[in-house]
């Protein structure tokens, strides 16, 4: 693992390609993100489910 950090940290010193390691860890964390909210709301972005656990936006019915 020690091994894969020094080479990234190596590659996106180098200066000419830093803009597309830093877009392709962009995407990466976005992707972990939004797999992590599909994980705990128990639905897709924008799918209506009768399983859905919660909402994306944090509603929450009140009393």
């Amino acid at each position: 693992m020690t091994d894969d950090r020094m080479a990234l940290i190596e590659l996106i010193e180098k200066g000419a390609d830093s803009d597309l390691v830093r877009e392709l860890l962009a995407f990466a964390a976005d992707r972990m993100m939004e797999l992590e909210v599909e994980a705990r709301t128990g639905a897709l972005a924008g799918v209506r489910s009768p399983d859905r656990l919660t909402q994306r936006n944090g509603y929450r019915d009140r009393a």
